[in-house]
């Protein structure tokens, strides 16, 4: 039988497509084992973080975190900033154990910032440093934060703070305004009782003047002759004085009043 004549019967058993689907399947098992065995690139992460603070060697708290990808014999350098960095937590103890679990767990003094190097054995670090070292030969990865900071120098805290400055604003305001509108509504209250009273008081005087003067012309009207040229005079000024005492005591208060 031919080349061809058994390629044709190979595939006409259907052969080929199942070997395709097989070498298919046995090329992803070696791609996923490869990618499941590669090694994933060395980082840190901080979980805790302490809260900026000046640096002192009185002052100390914790700070914690974890690494991805150390190697064996992998070790952490912290360092604190204050000014320049300073190892921790002392210079005499600069490494920090990393856990079975990957996470590390260590005392710092205060500073700004905080920074952790994961180096290997061999690394020295120094005590004292004014630029941190970059990754490179002995050091795998580098990571820096700034310190927490205290709850008054929140954002969250900041807000609330000046929502409660402008609630306070608010209601001084309206206090002074409420206060201003009742001393108002006092002083107009004082000026019409004023007001009030010098129009009484003129009007008293006034009717007392009216009645002196009413009786006066009385009493000459009675004296004078029917015949007298006088008689129509006086008779005429008693009708206009009884016109005005009838309504005096309206038409004065109301001309002191629009004053």
């Amino acid at each position: 039988m031919s080349e061809k004549a058994r390629f044709r019967d190979f595939r006409g058993n259907g052969r080929g497509p199942l070997l395709g689907k097989a070498l298919l399947l046995c090329l992803s098992i070696v791609f996923s084992g490869c990618a499941q065995n590669r090694t994933p690139e060395p980082s840190i992460e901080f979980t805790k973080i302490p809260l900026v603070g000046e640096g002192g060697p009185d002052k100390l708290d914790t700070i914690e975190g974890r690494v991805v990808g150390a190697g064996p014999g992998g070790r952490i350098v912290l360092y604190a900033r204050w000014g320049t960095w300073w190892v921790q937590p002392l210079a005499d103890q600069p490494f920090t154990r990393i856990q079975e679990n990957s996470r590390w767990r260590s005392s710092t003094h205060f500073g700004t910032e905080y920074a952790a190097l994961l180096v290997d054995s061999e690394y020295r670090p120094l005590a004292r440093l004014d630029t941190l070292p970059s990754e490179g030969p002995g050091i795998f990865a580098v990571a820096i934060t700034k310190g927490r900071p205290i709850f008054w120098q929140t954002g969250w805290f900041l807000l609330g703070a000046a929502i409660a400055l402008v609630l306070v604003a608010t209601m001084l305001f309206r206090v002074k305004m409420n206060r201003a509108t009742q001393q108002l509504s006092l002083r107009l209250e004082e000026r019409l009782a004023e007001r009030t009273r010098v129009a009484e008081e003129l009007h008293d005087t006034l009717l007392q003047d009216f009645l002196s003067v009413s009786m006066q012309l009385h009493m000459a009207d009675d004296q004078l002759d029917d015949d007298s040229p006088a008689k129509p005079l006086v008779t005429r000024a008693l009708e206009m004085m009884a016109g005005c005492d009838c309504c005096g005591n309206s038409k004065t208060t109301a001309s002191v009043n629009r004053r």
